[in-house]
Order: C-alpha cells, then sequence, then structure tokens
C-alpha cells in the first residue's frame, strides 16, 4: 500500500502532533457555544485546527479566526468536501501524527472530557472513531474521525482516498460512498477499525437486557392467566399439590394453548425471543442514538439530532433529570433556545 515503516513513527519526547478539520453547518450561521469551547482547548492543546464553514455568520468567523484557520466555502458536498478541504490547506499532513475530523452535529458538554478519554499514544495505523455502526456495512460514524500516526496519514492509500472525493448531490450518495466507503477502502488496505462504542456484541445484547423486563411481565402475566383458569382449591394441601404439578418439568397443562409456563423452560424461551428480535433489528441501530447514554458518560456529548428530534425513540429523561445547568444551557445553545 505504499505505506512507510511502521519503525519510522516515532513520538518524540515533545508530544504526539495532532491537527483538527473542523466541518461546520448551520441553516443560522451561528456556531455553538460547545463547539467554541472545544475549538479553544484545541489551541490551547497545540492542536493547529482548520475551521470550515459553509455557512458562518461573520460574527462568528472574526471570533474564530483568532484562535484558527477559518475557510468558508459553497454549501456542496456536505462534511466530507469540507474536511478534503481543510486537510488541503494543513501545514503538512506528513509529520502528523494524529488527524481528527468532526463536524458539528453534536453538542460537546465537556471538552476536556472527551479529549482526555479518546486521544491517547497511537498504536498503530488505524482508522479511529467513538461510535461504529454495521448499517449496511461496518463503518467508523463520521461526525468524529481519527487517523492514527505518519505511516497512514502519510501514505498513497491516505492521499488516494481524498484526492476521489467529489461534491455528492443528496446526503444518501454522501452515506453511501463516504461515510461507509472511507471504512471500507481503508479496511481494504488492511487499516483497522476500532472505536469503543459500537461493538456488535454489546450493540445486539444492549436491547436484549432492556427486553428482559418486558420477558418478565410477560411470564409472570401467562403464570396468572393460567391461575385463573384453574378451579378454586379448599385447602392448603390442595395448593401445593397443584404447585407441585406446576412445577414438574414433565406436565402439560392440555387445556391451555402453550407449555405450563411457570416451567423454566418457557421464561428461557421469551428470552431467547428477544435475543433474536435484537439481532434482526441490529442492522438499523445508530450507535450514537441506541447507546446514547455510553456516548455521554464516555465522552459527555449528545447528537443534534438525537435531542432535537429523537428520531429513535430513546427516553432521554436520565439526561435530562440528572443534567446540571452548564449542560442544560449548552444543549439549549446548541438547539437555538434561550
Amino acid at each position: 500500500m505504499g505505506m512507510r515503516d511502521k519503525s519510522a513513527f516515532v513520538a518524540g519526547n515533545k508530544g504526539v502532533k495532532i491537527a483538527a478539520v473542523i466541518a461546520h453547518y448551520d441553516p443560522t450561521g451561528k456556531v455553538s457555544q460547545s463547539l467554541i469551547g472545544l475549538v479553544h482547548l484545541f489551541q490551547a492543546r497545540g492542536i493547529e485546527v482548520i475551521f470550515v464553514s459553509t455557512n458562518l455568520d461573520p460574527t462568528y468567523e472574526k471570533t474564530l479566526s483568532a484562535a484558527v484557520k477559518v475557510i468558508t466555502r459553497p454549501n456542496l458536498g456536505y462534511d466530507f468536501c469540507s474536511y478534503k478541504l481543510g486537510i488541503e490547506k494543513l501545514q503538512d499532513v506528513s509529520v502528523l501524527d494524529r488527524l481528527i475530523l468532526l463536524n458539528s452535529s453534536f453538542i460537546v458538554l465537556d471538552p476536556a472530557k472527551l479529549l482526555k478519554n479518546f486521544i491517547s499514544k497511537p498504536q498503530g495505523p488505524a482508522l479511529r472513531g467513538l461510535t461504529l455502526s454495521y448499517d449496511i456495512a461496518p463503518h467508523i460514524q463520521s461526525f468524529w474521525l481519527s487517523f492514527e500516526t505518519q505511516d497512514l496519514i502519510g501514505s498513497h492509500v491516505f492521499k488516494q482516498w481524498w484526492t476521489n472525493v467529489l461534491p455528492l448531490a443528496t446526503k444518501e450518495e454522501i452515506i453511501r460512498n463516504y461515510e461507509i466507503g472511507l471504512s471500507q477502502w481503508f479496511s481494504y488496505h488492511h487499516i483497522p477499525l476500532s472505536a469503543p462504542i459500537g461493538l456488535r456484541k454489546k450493540m445486539i445484547l444492549k436491547p436484549a437486557i432492556q427486553d428482559l423486563s418486558e420477558a418478565s411481565k410477560q411470564y409472570v402475566a401467562e403464570i396468572v392467566r393460567v391461575y385463573e383458569q384453574l378451579p378454586e382449591v379448599n385447602s392448603l394441601q390442595e395448593s401445593l399439590k397443584r404447585l407441585k404439578k406446576l412445577l414438574d418439568p414433565a406436565r402439560v397443562w392440555t387445556h391451555l394453548v402453550y407449555i405450563n409456563p411457570i416451567r423454566p423452560r418457557r421464561y428461557l424461551h421469551l428470552i431467547k425471543m428477544h435475543w433474536n428480535k435484537a439481532k434482526r433489528e441490529f442492522i438499523n441501530l445508530n450507535p450514537a442514538h441506541h447507546s446514547w447514554t455510553l456516548v455521554y458518560r464516555r465522552f459527555a456529548i449528545l447528537k443534534i439530532g438525537l435531542i432535537a428530534h429523537n428520531p429513535t425513540h430513546q427516553d432521554l429523561r436520565p439526561f435530562y433529570e440528572n443534567a446540571s445547568a452548564k449542560e442544560l444551557a449548552l444543549v439549549q445553545d446548541a438547539l437555538g433556545q434561550h
């Protein structure tokens, strides 16, 4: 793949060299306070930042330009064309140990926590992110991407990918060709994909575990129905005798349409049904939404689409009930509320 010898990468005593390209779009032209806070932290950490916007209010441009390089461009090609332009404007991509690409689609509630829990010394060439989706094909979700090591960032494979990025007409084309295509391209060239949230087994297991309460309720309801259909008993002895029959795994209540629900096998069957349901629905899971609690707890971020529209019908009450006043203010600002 034309990559340099891995031994050539040395972080050095001066630390890891990092740059970030931010793709910004807001219909009103504003920049959220949460994103501004992240930009200032990047600057304080010595991270070179290119801020590329397709619709930026001049007031914010003036504020940001004091800290980072700001570029405005026509609103064509969505985030990936902004990423491409930002990469072209970096001083020297080939000397970077890490290149972070991020957009303005999420709220940063604690920039220091985000960087602390994501940034570590690169261990080898990799395409990293916060969340890994399996929708259509495994891919790092593009609201936060990171290319690791000089070997990868300075490679022909990296350069060729970005050379081939052109403006596409629809968001669906962008997702299929660039968000998913990016991960497929680098996977094909033996670059591992890495993200702490969205592991396949955990993503299947989580909704199945959440449904266990429903399985338990269903199990109890079936037991109640069985009990209600039985004739009355006149003594404790008869009750114990009946209970013994119910717990006998060899017996079946023939007057019911299902096997004796008190048997443990029935409960295991209900759990298996929910597990299979979770596997069928797995391909439609969006880790940034369905696992928002994990994303929030680990990286202190929330997707704006989740908060504003909640298309996957998540229970957001735990956030609002426990959020600090500062977090709520950042959310309101990002949503344009006052």
